[in-house]
């Protein structure tokens, strides 16, 4: 009998203080590669023992980390991608240097290295195939598809590439020519991931349909379905020996399965869930300093006395104007910038400017503090001295003196401070935040408003146990739910409802207590079956399906689940008769 994943020795370790989105073993299996949105990419060696030793940081991106791979056969060398950056940065991670940077034709979102080393495929968001040779370092070749292109991988012997499609089809295209030999139809929705055992017996397939298939490398054949998942699935490995394969994806679960039986090795729950890409509401007009950060600064010593100049413009007494404008250049220097950098001076002072007696300094103010926060650990101490959360719930809950812009930089703001610390998030909570996010997240706001509050509402769920207790304690599942009914019959709130599903996921998530308490909120279940039934986003009408499935599974939220199908079947007659 095998022994369960439960019993499997395992620890949660905080290697970032933002999101990690890509992970790696090296070749040797011995390091594991972590990249983050907090724009740098960490390595960590982990023992037979499941000791934790942090090695490395890597510095130089000027975006979240989204994906990165490890040379095939050297076990210090990497590359990886980031954001909105058209480019792809090569590391010797044993002086944590960046040896090279190749650009590319646009931002990218996926990558794999060849099995011989010679090549990096590079998938980007227009859905660009560049293949980059390393021995020359340039774009050798670019293939554009003319459907949806995501996860890739080589074959071991490097003759073929997968290609994940939007079509739900794995595609095996032959290398270099990367000519299509054959298609894999096993999914309903888009395939997202892809991953092949060492022994080059299996391919495995993941899909926006919440199926992964097992595919035979000899006839290709699907020879496996796993359907326990409820959301889509975005990660699948095989352990070194290939005996075992690992799913994970939109739900806070891990799955492991035998490869050759099929038999499940059980589910390790996460505390942790995918949350929605971060929001960027900076609604604001730039009149000034429109030029002032045409070119970037050279070096980090141009860099910090750009600062230092920016900084005397965000003094008390330097006008309203000046402080607005110095505001917003610190938000565009950083999204613009690779320099590292110490914020601190200029977190502080711009936690002043919170208390400024114009709205549009303070709204500036709130989305420079949330840029700082992103881009350095500086900021994050700054903003505890200097009372930055408790500060902004202040301002937050001042009412009626607010204008729409300026509440919108606050919440973004909050959300940040969530995410940004364990003590800013336990400030955050205890400072009534989580009520005041609430408060907005309400049909009577617009949804502008409504939808930066969701997102700032996910983050604080996605924060850990606490943050969902405080949440719920002060409304937040009848209050979503109400949300959610309301913008079921709106066509300008997609997005609100998008976020409300995935926040009820996360605060409902094991907790029948919740459950029950979303399924007698009026409306709630007729909406979510609505999503279901109904939605033309097919990432909306997915998570609203898990969510039903959520509560279904509960014998206490029949009744409400029965009443709310017998109400909707009686409708939809009404409908067919008239």
């Amino acid at each position: 009998m095998e022994e369960s994943i439960a019993d499997w020795q395992h620890k949660a370790v905080r290697v970032h203080r933002r999101k990690v989105f890509t992970l790696g073993w090296n070749s040797e299996a011995k390091r594991l590669a972590s990249g983050s949105v907090d724009q740098t990419v960490r390595i960590t060696r982990v023992d037979d023992h499941c000791n934790v030793k942090q090695e490395t940081e890597l510095r130089g991106h000027s975006d979240g980390v989204t994906n990165l791979s490890w040379h095939p056969t050297h076990p210090d060398k990497l590359a990886s991608i980031a954001g909105q950056e058209k480019s792809v940065r090569f590391w010797d991670t044993r002086n944590s240097k960046n040896t090279a940077t190749v650009s590319t034709p646009g931002a990218n979102l996926y990558l794999a290295w060849s099995p011989d080393s010679h090549y990096v495929a590079v998938g980007n968001r227009e859905d660009v195939v560049s293949i980059v040779d390393t021995r020359k370092m340039k774009v050798a070749h670019k293939y554009p598809f003319k459907y949806q292109v995501n996860e890739m991988a080589f074959t071991r012997d490097g003759k073929h590439l997968l290609l994940c499609t939007g079509q739900g089809e794995l595609e095996m295209l032959s290398f270099p020519d990367m000519r299509k030999q054959r298609s894999l139809k096993g999914h309903t929705a888009s395939v997202m991931s892809v991953a092949l055992d060492r022994q080059q017996r299996y391919i495995a397939t993941g899909g926006g349909d919440a199926v992964a298939c097992l595919w035979d490398t000899e006839d290709f054949i699907c020879q496996r379905t796993y359907i326990g998942m409820d959301y889509p699935i975005r990660c699948l490995s095989f352990s070194h020996d290939s005996k075992y394969m690992s799913i994970a994806g939109e739900q806070a679960v891990l799955d492991v399965e035998n490869v050759e039986t099929g038999q499940s090795l059980g589910r390790l729950q996460l505390h942790c869930t995918l949350s929605p890409a971060p929001l960027r509401c900076y609604s604001v007009r730039l009149h000034v300093f429109t030029t002032a950060m045409a070119a970037a600064p050279k070096s980090p010593d141009d860099f910090q006395l750009a600062l230092d100049r920016i900084a005397a413009h965000l003094q008390q007494d330097a006008g309203a104007d000046a402080q607005q404008a110095a505001a917003m250049t610190v938000v565009l220097m950083l999204q613009s910038t690779q320099l590292p950098a110490n914020l601190a001076v200029i977190t502080e002072r711009l936690a002043a400017l919170l208390d400024s007696s114009q709205p549009v300094v303070q709204r500036n103010a709130a989305a420079a503090l949330s840029a700082c926060l992103e881009a350095s650990d500086s900021s994050v101490a700054s903003c505890l001295e200097h009372t930055v959360t408790q500060r902004a719930v202040t301002l937050l809950s001042s009412g009626s003196s607010l204008n729409t812009p300026l509440e919108l930089n606050l919440l973004v703001l909050l959300g940040t401070l969530a995410e940004a610390s364990e003590a800013t998030l336990q400030l955050l909570l205890d400072a009534g935040g989580a009520e005041q996010v609430l408060h907005r997240a309400s049909p009577q706001h617009s949804p502008q408003l409504q939808e930066a509050a969701v997102d700032s509402l996910c983050k604080l769920a996605a924060s850990g146990p606490a943050a969902k207790e405080v949440a719920a304690a002060a409304g937040a599942v009848p209050k979503l739910a109400a949300l959610l009914a309301a913008s079921s019959t709106s066509s300008d709130a997609a997005e609100v409802s998008v976020r409300a599903l995935l926040c009820l996921g996360m605060l409902v998530s094991d907790s029948p207590e919740r459950q029950v308490e979303l399924a007698d909120a009026p409306g709630a279940v007729a909406a979510v079956l609505h999503f279901v039934r109904m939605s033309d986003d097919g990432d909306c009408q997915q998570i609203a399906a898990g969510l039903f499935k959520e509560l279904a599974t509960n014998a206490a939220a029949k009744d409400a689940i029965t009443a709310a199908l017998k109400e909707q079947q009686a409708a939809e007659a009404a409908l067919k008769f008239l």
